[in-house]
């Protein structure tokens, strides 16, 4: 038997959650057997100088450029504060997103992003790499934010002052590197 686990399992809690799911619908013989039962970890020491936090950026197709930054400045920005890049077609600039708002810059971004698309036209896509993301941010009708790491530092106290992390807020490794999530993927 095969068990397909849904592409954005990440974490163990995401997994114990599809296994109770699965113990729901199956009997006790089938549960103490079952492939669900067991998750791929692997644990790190984030202390680590080779294990580097790397940002993943953010980009929005398909929406107005101009309205979106217009609005983002408006609401999310300072004089001071954690700067961020931004590239379109034709320009880009430097945006200081207000500490006040967050401990993170990708909380800042995150939240007024998916905030920001409620409402207007645009897709959002989570870029690894700054070359990619100034490439994807050359077509018409896009806005990439290429945002700054994470310091290592800064996870604990986050997540005991807010919970998670938003979503993608770093990557450990190159996006090359990646292929590991997907051979993980399926149990058997």
């Amino acid at each position: 038997m095969n068990v397909f686990l849904p592409a954005d399992i990440l974490t163990l809690a995401t997994a114990k959650v599809c296994y109770e799911n699965y113990k729901k619908t199956h009997s006790d013989t089938e549960n103490a057997n079952a492939p669900a039962r067991y998750a791929m970890v692997e644990l790190e020491n984030i202390h680590n100088e080779a294990l580097k936090f790397s940002p993943i950026h953010r980009i929005v197709t398909e929406t107005d450029e101009e309205a979106l930054l217009e609005e983002l400045q408006k609401t999310c920005c300072a004089p001071e504060g954690y700067p961020v890049q931004w590239y379109t077609k034709e320009r880009q600039g430097v945006l200081y997103l207000n500490p006040n708002k967050s401990r993170l810059a990708v909380a800042i971004l995150q939240n007024f992003l998916d905030e920001y698309l409620k409402n207007h036209r645009g897709q959002m896509d989570y870029i690894h790499g700054e070359e990619v993301l100034k490439n994807l941010a050359e077509k018409e009708n896009a806005v990439g934010f290429l945002l700054p790491a994470m310091e290592k530092r800064e996870l604990f106290p986050y997540v005991t002052e807010s919970g998670t992390l938003p979503r993608k807020t770093f990557s450990m490794g190159h996006a090359t590197e990646k292929r590991y999530y997907l051979e993980a993927r399926q149990i058997r």
